[in-house]
């Protein structure tokens, strides 16, 4: 019976990945004359000024925000997992693989969708 069930999860991805490799070659096949450009000089593929400050400003304002998020975001969840794998009473203390699965187990089954 679990060998059945991997072998669903294998099909339903490999299907995906079909799915998904089929589009991008039906996309990629429709638009190839409009794809290779003819003729093209440095001087026509050269971006306009306004490209680059463009960038420039987006990675001006987006940085700041990534280093600081990144760093709150894995205190944070470092501080869960914690949490998840050593309980604060310790008659729940069993393994950590234990622990992780009853977690993840309540996580799945007993929190309300949304």
């Amino acid at each position: 019976m679990g060998q059945l069930k991997r072998e669903y999860h294998f099909l339903s991805w490999a299907g995906r990945l079909v799915l998904v490799s089929t589009g991008s070659g039906a996309l990629a096949f429709t638009l190839y004359p409009w794809i290779v450009p003819t003729m093209t000089g440095m001087y026509q593929a050269k971006a306009s000024p306004e490209t680059p400050r463009a960038q420039l400003i987006s990675v001006a304002l987006l940085a700041p925000v990534m280093l600081l998020y990144n760093p709150h975001g894995s205190r944070l969840f470092s501080r869960r997992i914690r949490d998840l794998l050593l309980p604060q009473n310790p008659l729940q203390r069993g393994t950590c693989r234990q622990n992780l699965r009853i977690a993840t187990w309540q996580a799945v089954y007993l929190q309300p969708h949304r």
